[in-house]
């Protein structure tokens, strides 16, 4: 438990606890949370999708930091080589952070509109909203002023006012995506090339965030990131490089990395029934703090993804390098209004 930390310690939980308030729930695997990042990205991939991500991290120190989120996006209208279609977009994250169990449960509705710009791509802009709810429990925090000069003593008065003990707000982004596609995409060609940008606005409102009658605000943040695919050509080898930049307040997080996939087993050109396989090893790395790793494997319409953070910044001290593991679960299907588009640009 949490009261038989070190003082430092516990001061680092305290110190999360006043900055989780203004700053938002973030996944390693970005790839596998779009809707999360940039309203733009639904539907945005020509079929549907729905995502559920799990996040476990700082375990090591007492009391995990666990997030979840679950989306799913589609086309809203019909598909066409020619023709703009318009798509939605739904996001559930759930958050339960250190100590003071500091939760929040959010809700964002997307609504986005690709056109396409040239033979092979097209341009998508994208709007959210939604609401969120955070709440706190004070009778598991620890103050500087229980400190008695040994360790810390429960029965030392804390000396800090309480506050509210939910909160609920609006929150408003926007974004904008473009995305390239050309290539045969089966082993025998393998000759494909993909390349997904966009960047967005979130909080757009600066939604008010404090749990005490202050100004605090939740900081508008600014996202830009991009994923790439690139075939070798006659061979079952592919190269999917990305990378995140977020800032957000004072905060930037910058991740950068690549994965290598082989394809073990192709889909099936005529019959559709061979869904096909395939399996990715990826490292990335965020800017000053972690080292990741991730393994994914593709059977049909699902993909199934592990990683785990090492941590390399100073909280090394304290979690011996262990930071967090992540699984996500992807199942891809095709609607109504998919059947018969390309995936060609």
């Amino acid at each position: 438990m949490i009261k038989q930390l070190p003082l430092p310690i516990l001061m680092l939980f305290i110190f999360s606890f006043n900055l989780v308030q203004g700053q938002d729930v973030h996944f390693s695997q970005f790839a596998l949370t779009p809707t999360l990042l940039n309203p733009a990205l639904a539907g945005s991939e020509k079929q549907s999708q729905a995502i559920i991500n799990y996040r476990n991290q700082w375990k090591s120190l007492g009391n995990p930091y666990t997030s979840f989120h679950a989306s799913l996006d589609y086309a809203l209208t019909k598909i066409n080589n020619s023709n703009g279609y318009l798509a939605a977009g739904i996001d559930i994250t759930s958050d339960k952070a250190g100590a003071s169990e500091l939760k929040q449960l959010q809700s964002v509705l997307s609504l986005a509109y690709h056109a396409r710009i040239g033979e092979n791509s097209q341009l998508g802009v994208g709007l959210s909203g939604g609401f969120g709810q955070r709440s706190v429990n004070y009778s598991n925090l620890q103050w500087g002023s229980q400190f008695d000069g040994n360790a810390y003593n429960g029965s030392l008065a804390g000396g800090e006012a309480g506050g509210a003990n939910s909160i609920s707000f609006a929150d408003i982004g926007a974004g904008i995506q473009w995305s390239y596609s050309k290539g045969e995409r089966y082993m025998s060609g393998n000759d494909q090339r993909k390349a997904t940008l966009g960047i967005s606005l979130l909080h757009i409102n600066q939604p008010a965030c404090s749990f005490y009658s202050t100004n605090e605000k939740l900081n508008r943040k600014f996202v830009a990131s991009g994923q790439f695919l690139l075939g070798i050509p006659n061979s079952a080898l592919s190269i999917l490089p990305g990378f995140l930049y977020s800032q957000q307040g004072s905060l930037t997080e910058v991740l950068v990395g690549t994965r290598i996939r082989y394809l073990l087993e192709q889909e099936s050109n005529y019959t559709g029934f061979e869904k096909g396989k395939a399996i990715s090893l990826g490292t990335f790395y965020r800017a000053g703090d972690a080292f990741i790793t991730s393994l994914h494997l593709e059977m049909g319409k699902l993909e199934f993804c592990v990683s785990y953070d090492f941590t390399l910044s100073s909280l090394e001290q304290a979690n011996n390098g262990r930071g967090g593991m992540e699984l996500a679960l992807k199942y891809s299907f095709v609607t109504a209004n998919q059947k018969g588009s390309s995936k060609r640009y």
